[in-house]
């Protein structure tokens, strides 16, 4: 069977950040592997997402053949409509196809810029957070609420940290800060 591995974001012509932006232009390499115990010929992957924010413009790359255990990487040129919002999420569909009515199906998602608010809640009585999240989806903008640390602020704009209040507060440790 063919398996989605690695997705990554090539945006050299754009800002060079990894991430699709609003306007730009960019490459998505793909990662596939073999996980099955025979080799799968003549395998042709197709991109396709119906989001309305994107265009793909190459939407179909040979992997060629593939011997068990083995992976392909292939890119696939795509486009961002100047209006697409950030914190967007595209959902992609990697069709695969080879020899011997190999068809295979692949889903992943991608985020368009940052996501605009995440609101981290860590002080247990999760008075201010919820709260926060509510004011800020109020003006039609996009907010992540968790009530652990997140390990990739990146994803971010900003980052709301709901502490508490004294004695009944948290107190981060060194790898949260």
């Amino acid at each position: 069977a063919l398996n989605l591995g690695i997705t990554q974001v090539l945006d050299h012509l754009g800002n060079n950040n990894g991430r699709l932006d609003a306007g730009e232009t960019a490459d998505i390499k793909v990662k596939i592997k073999n996980n099955g115990s025979a080799p799968a010929y003549d395998v042709e992957g197709t991109l396709a997402t119906g989001d309305p924010f994107i265009t793909v413009n190459s939407a179909s790359a040979t992997y060629g053949d593939m011997n068990p255990s083995a992976y392909g990487e292939k890119t696939f040129n795509v486009t961002v409509t100047d209006f697409a919002p950030g914190g967007h999420t595209v959902n992609f569909n990697l069709l695969l196809n080879g020899e011997f009515n190999l068809q295979v199906s692949e889903q992943f998602d991608l985020v368009i810029g940052r996501i605009p608010v995440l609101v981290v809640d860590l002080d247990g009585n999760t008075n201010s957070g919820p709260a926060i999240q509510t004011a800020v989806q109020s003006l039609a903008i996009t907010a992540d609420y968790t009530t652990t640390m997140t390990t990739t602020p990146d994803l971010y704009q900003s980052i709301f940290l709901c502490l508490g209040t004294s004695p009944n507060n948290h107190v981060l440790t060194t790898a949260e800060a």
